[in-house]
């Protein structure tokens, strides 16, 4: 038996949208994904009323998979009881996303979404968004602008990371939200 509507607010509307965007790419979405679509959306600018953290896989924030959880049966199809990174979720009734982001999101909004599509351009596999986000999270939340420092803050957020995220790599990253964010108004 399908769960009966939700209402949809812009944060959620913005949220699914971008899922869809990122989706078209190519791409399954997965929780890792959804995560760190919302990292990026809420910092530029949405208030999506998250509080990230440092988690195993990047930013994390445990009020986004209650939000998750809630739109799981509507708007986003997974097995509840799995919630690896990796577990696939499908997405569900986007024509009722894509009215309501018409008459109900604002230029401002829709702007936000056009630049989280500008800004993963390169990085949208689900490393290149756990790359980027945990580089923005250290470039951002420590203010640290040297990339050997940032390979070091990496290297010491888990072994995971040490051993997946390469130097050049975060390099790159680095690089290319320091020239994305001197582009915008971030």
């Amino acid at each position: 038996m399908p769960k009966k509507q939700i209402t949809l607010t812009p944060a959620r509307a913005m949220l699914l949208t971008s899922l869809r965007n990122y989706q078209v790419l190519g791409y399954d979405v997965n929780l890792l994904v959804i995560q760190k679509i919302a990292y990026f959306l809420q910092r530029f600018g949405e208030p999506l009323n998250l509080q990230y953290e440092k988690g195993y896989y990047g930013t994390y924030s445990h009020r986004l998979q209650h939000l998750v959880k809630y739109l799981n049966g509507y708007y986003l199809n997974f097995k509840h009881d799995a919630t690896k990174p990796s577990t696939v979720v499908y997405l569900r009734n986007l024509d009722e996303v894509e009215i309501y982001n018409k008459t109900n999101l604002t230029p401002e909004q829709k702007n936000r979404l056009k630049e989280l599509q500008s800004l993963i351009e390169g990085f949208e596999s689900p490393y290149g968004l756990e790359l980027l986000a945990t580089v923005d999270y250290i470039f951002q939340k420590g203010k640290i602008i040297d990339t050997d420092i940032i390979i070091e803050r990496i290297g010491n957020w888990t072994n995971r990371k040490k051993k997946l995220m390469k130097p050049f790599h975060i390099k790159v990253a680095h690089q290319r939200l320091k020239e994305y964010y001197s582009q915008q108004r971030l």
